[in-house]
């Protein structure tokens, strides 16, 4: 009889609020990175043993490749900056290897790594100065109760969730003053006997943390050892990783700014004056503010090599992406930069730009304060292996070819890539980036399954996306939080997966929602159906650019009525027309009273695709998701 190898299950965790405990963009990416750096390292020590990773394929995976060999780094630079390994997978152990012990030894390796990163966070902060009194059993306790494994040993892929449903660990309780990024873990600050009043809690980080991660850390921060260890990861990456990891990332006033600033950046190209103008709001900027770079070496090359171009100082791709919105400058609060002369200036320096960009006949004059945040998971992956288990090689290379590609795509539609890894995406766009984005991965995923996993019927090699569109002062916690909600119960669950699920924020919070799935979305030249009714409803009224609002805001009371009714398709489009046509708000020239009617309809038809329901009702926040998207702005 022949030995068999054994199949090990493996899984860690917490993931999403892991990630998602994040005040900054430079925390979402720190979280997502750890989690590929630690499950890349349990991976590791599955290979040393004589293992094999069945799930995912990660031969030629960048990351895995520098967990190896670090003096790689040079050959392998989007590994040094996406996460690309799950926090699951799938490996084969030789029979005559205990697999127990394998799993043993890949779950001591996250640990042991963890501590490691923690005890270098730790060093950092005593080296610098007076050496900072930590309070060792909050440090200890958060530490090493942080990480939960699982695993199980067998062919169904089904024991590992039903192994996570045996709930085994159990946090300790927290006392105390609470974590401003997390709010669940005590902030560190050295305990006495009785408790600390919040006024003492913020003297000692002001005295004992503030002082040496100026650049790292706000006034507000007060974090607990999880959370610190997250913002400070980057500084102590090279003694504990082998290579140095980026502390520089976009923030979402950047994101929000792109779009601008591209328009800025060409038009000042073009116009002498108005690159004039724009380089006195970079010296007026520079002048008035201190610690302004804080964009440095944000990694966004289709920026560089247009501002190279166009006349303009390269300094202002560093410049924090607040100074790109008067109302930051007007508050003046939660700012990463600080003021060391007059804001006044600056805001009227900008809106000089803005009038010389209108006088350049630009129709986008200000930047936007909103972004997206693209999330996209491969639909009922779990099913599809577990009912292939012969062809895990074949699923993971499709996987494989899939995270290799998306890179290339995020950056070609001027976003921030946080993670690609298995059938996950997970990035920040400019507003107006993120559709397209969006239906790029989705062909390149479907691409990849049929060049590397045919025998599969393509039915079922679907993925699916949820895109916020957020306001730049959203908090980015409940954002990311949401997102995944976004993405499991609305494109997946009620749209039936294959979908699209979109999402605008305010300040104050959701406004809208709109899901589809891609066959309603994308129509036969390859475009969509919202770009299609933008492009259909545009130039409405007599100002450039600009939608007929009062139809559009009408729609929700319009299809109340609808939804109410038993009326037939045809009297849909009469009843949509007639209203449309009597807001008056739209040009129609020479045309006769017939053709503007079947323009109209043609126009409505749009509408009624793009706000239809599977429960054959209407929802005008399609209508509305449009309309925002074309004057970014609610």
């Amino acid at each position: 009889m022949v030995n068999q190898d054994n199949t090990l299950h493996f899984s860690f965790g917490p993931v999403q609020d892991f990630v998602a405990q994040a005040r900054k963009t430079r925390d979402l990416w720190a979280g997502s990175y750890l989690l590929s750096w630690l499950a890349g390292n349990a991976m590791k020590v599955v290979l040393a043993s004589g293992g094999k990773i069945v799930s995912p394929d990660v031969e030629e995976d960048g990351l895995m490749k520098l967990i190896h060999d670090p003096i790689q780094k040079e050959n392998y630079p989007d590994a040094v900056r996406i996460g690309s390994l799950p926090n699951r997978f799938t490996a084969k152990i030789p029979a005559h290897i205990q697999a127990g012990d394998v799993a043993h030894k890949a779950a001591q390796a996250i640990h042991g790594q963890w501590k490691l990163l923690g005890d270098a966070v730790r060093n950092y902060l005593n080296g610098k100065g007076k050496g900072v009194i930590i309070d060792d059993n909050t440090w200890n306790r958060q530490m090493n109760s942080f990480w939960e494994v699982q695993w199980v040993i067998g062919e169904d892929g089904n024991l590992l969730n039903q192994r996570k449903n045996m709930r085994c660990h159990l946090p300790e309780s927290e006392p105390g003053e609470k974590c401003t990024m997390c709010g669940e873990r005590k902030e560190i600050s050295q305990a006495k006997l009785e408790p600390l009043r919040i006024s003492e809690i913020r003297k000692w980080w002001k005295k004992n943390v503030y002082p040496e991660t100026i650049s790292d850390l706000r006034e507000e921060d007060r974090l607990c050892a999880v959370c610190l260890t997250k913002r400070l990861f980057p500084i102590v990456s090279q003694d504990v990783l082998g290579w140095k990891a980026s502390k520089y990332f976009p923030s979402t006033g950047f994101m929000a700014a792109l779009d601008w600033m591209e328009i800025l950046i060409e038009k000042a190209r073009e116009n002498e004056q108005l690159r004039k103008t724009a380089n006195d709001f970079i010296r007026t900027a520079s002048e008035n503010l201190r610690d302004i770079a804080t964009e440095y070496h944000t990694y966004l090359p289709f920026l560089e090599k247009k501002v190279e171009a166009s006349g303009l100082q390269p300094v202002i791709t560093t410049f924090d992406g607040g100074l790109f919105h008067p109302f930051v400058l007007r508050e003046k609060s939660d700012l990463d930069f600080k003021f060391k002369g007059s804001p006044e200036k600056i805001r009227a320096a900008l809106a000089q730009v803005h009038k010389g960009l209108a006088e350049s006949g630009s129709q986008k004059t200000t930047a936007t304060p909103f972004y997206a945040l693209l999330l996209m998971d491969g639909d009922g992956m779990g099913a599809i292996l577990s009912r292939n288990p012969e062809e895990h090689t074949e699923i993971s290379q499709a996987l494989s070819a899939f995270t290799q590609k998306v890179p290339a795509i995020v950056s070609a539609h001027h976003g921030w890539l946080i993670y690609a890894g298995g059938d996950d995406v997970f990035a920040l766009l400019p507003l107006n980036k993120a559709i397209d984005c969006a239906l790029a991965c989705k062909t390149a995923y479907e691409e990849a399954f049929r060049c590397h996993a045919s025998f599969l019927d393509p039915a079922i090699c679907t993925i699916s996306a949820a895109i916020q569109y957020a306001h730049m002062k959203t908090p980015l916690g409940p954002l990311v939080k949401d997102a995944h909600l976004l993405l499991d119960k609305v494109a997946k669950d009620a749209a039936g997966r294959n979908a699209l699920a979109c999402r605008v924020w305010k300040r104050g919070g959701p406004i809208l929602t709109w899901f589809q799935p891609w066959d309603r979305i994308v129509d036969n030249t390859g475009g969509n159906i919202l770009d299609a009714t933008r492009r259909a409803f545009q130039n409405d009224s007599e100002e450039p650019d600009q939608f007929s609002s009062r139809f559009f805001y009408k729609l929700r009371d319009i299809f109340e009525f609808i939804n109410t009714g038993n009326f037939s398709n045809s009297e849909i489009l009469d009843l949509l027309s007639v209203e449309y046509l009597a807001t008056r708000e739209h040009q129609w020239g020479d045309l006769s009273k017939e053709e503007i009617w079947k323009k109209a309809v043609s126009r409505l038809e749009l509408i009624t695709k793009l706000c239809g329901t599977q429960q054959c009702t209407f929802s005008a926040d399609g209508a509305l998701l449009v309309r925002f998207l074309s004057q970014k702005e609610v």
